[in-house]
C-alpha cells in the first residue's frame, strides 16, 4: 500500500467516472440506458430532490425519481435527466425506474449486489 499524493487525488477526481450498463426492456426489446458513479457535488444534490413534507410513499418514490436523474446517462456519462424530468419519470413504470435507482446505488458503493460483494 502506498501513500497517495493530492496530486494522485486530483487526477482521480477529475478522472472518467464508471458506468454500468442497465437494461430497459419496458422502454423497448433490447433497449439500455447507462447509470453513472457520482461525485460527492453530484450526490449530495439527492437532498434537494427528495421534499420535507408528504407521505413516506411519495418521499420513497421521490428517491428513486432522484437517483434516476443524478444517475442516468450514456456510455460516455453524459446526464440523460434532469429535474424537469421529475414528472415524466414519476409516471413510468416502478420496475423500470426502481431496477435504475437500485444500479445507480450499487454503482455508488450505497447498495451491495445480488452477489454480496
Amino acid at each position: 500500500m502506498a501513500f497517495c499524493s493530492v496530486e494522485q487525488i486530483k487526477r482521480k477526481c477529475k478522472g472518467k467516472r464508471k458506468v454500468k450498463k442497465v437494461e430497459t426492456p419496458e422502454w423497448g426489446k433490447g433497449s439500455y440506458i447507462f447509470v453513472r458513479k457520482l461525485s460527492a457535488k453530484e450526490g449530495s444534490k439527492i437532498r434537494k430532490l427528495i421534499p420535507d413534507k408528504g407521505t413516506d410513499d411519495e418521499k420513497e418514490l421521490a428517491g428513486i425519481v432522484g437517483w434516476c436523474i443524478l444517475c442516468a446517462c450514456d456510455e460516455k456519462g453524459k446526464f440523460m435527466f434532469d429535474e424537469s424530468s421529475k414528472e415524466f419519470l414519476g409516471d413510468a413504470d416502478l420496475s423500470v425506474i426502481t431496477r435504475i435507482a437500485n444500479d445507480a446505488m450499487r454503482v455508488n458503493g450505497l447498495l451491495e449486489d445480488s452477489a454480496g460483494n
